[in-house]
């Protein structure tokens, strides 16, 4: 199946959940767009697409931050790794419940699809991948929609253009990720020897390729560093990575920032 079938299935209710979330905070007059904008729409959105039940979002959201936590956890304090582990521990518990109780009917989600793929999954399979995709479905979207805003937001020439040009938002949400992606490394594991510039890199180094500093390349970009929707080659940053690792969630992110 192809990513982006899930995210046309949950369009209109991207769109209706965008707009329930606006008239929470509407009439507030100010409002700190990514715990009450950001976070709810990347949660709720990820959790319907895997096919959890939305009443669990709130846990979903701790067990999130817990697990985000661990990963972080430079220091290794034992207290940060064993909340980590607990809330991965619930998740997984959620997960199997869930494909406990699939049958063959809608409604669609990417847990179901997995449990009746013709080449199934094991169970321990399916909960591994929902975790992964729980983890890159919400901080990296919640960070570059909060991003895109910001950017758009910082340059009053680029609101006007988008309100006169509304074809412009997509042109304005990539140049957003090159600009100010909301992951700005990814690591990289050498699986034959090569030469770079120069550089022997050899079989089994890890590699860290530097994704922020790539998008802002001189030899790559014209005046790398100002923020420009009317660039020609808005769409040749490497934001969301490139090749075989290409980001999973590419077309959802867009579609909930284009939300």
């Amino acid at each position: 199946f192809r990513p982006k079938d899930l995210a046309d299935t949950v369009g209109v209710s991207v769109d209706d959940r965008v707009s329930r979330i606006i008239e929470e905070f509407a009439a507030d007059g100010e409002v700190e767009l990514r715990s009450r904008l950001a976070r709810p729409l990347a949660v709720e959105t990820v959790t319907e697409i895997l096919g959890l039940p939305l009443e669990d979002v709130p846990s979903i959201a701790g067990w999130y931050d817990d697990f985000a936590g661990a990963l972080a956890n430079f220091a290794r304090d034992p207290e940060v790794r064993l909340r980590g582990r607990v809330s991965s521990g619930q998740f997984a518990t959620l997960v199997r419940s869930v494909l406990e109780s699939l049958d063959d009917t809608p409604p669609d989600s990417l847990i179901r699809r997995l449990a009746f793929w013709d080449d199934r999954l094991t169970d321990d399979e399916i909960v591994s991948n929902s975790l992964i995709i729980m983890f890159g479905g919400i901080e990296t979207t919640e960070a570059q929609l909060c991003n895109a805003l910001w950017s758009v937001l910082s340059h009053p020439e680029v609101v006007a253009d988008l309100q006169a040009d509304g074809a412009l938002i997509d042109a304005a949400i990539e140049e957003s990720v090159r600009w100010q992606p909301s992951v700005q490394s990814c690591t990289r594991h050498v699986t034959r020897d090569v030469l770079v510039r120069g550089v022997s890199i050899q079989v089994g180094d890890v590699v860290q390729c530097m994704l922020g500093v790539a998008n802002r390349d001189p030899e790559r970009f014209v005046e790398p560093d100002t923020f420009d929707v009317h660039r020609g080659d808005v769409s040749a940053h490497v934001g969301f990575g490139t090749g075989r690792h290409f980001c999973l969630g590419a077309p959802l992110a867009r579609f909930e920032m284009r939300t």
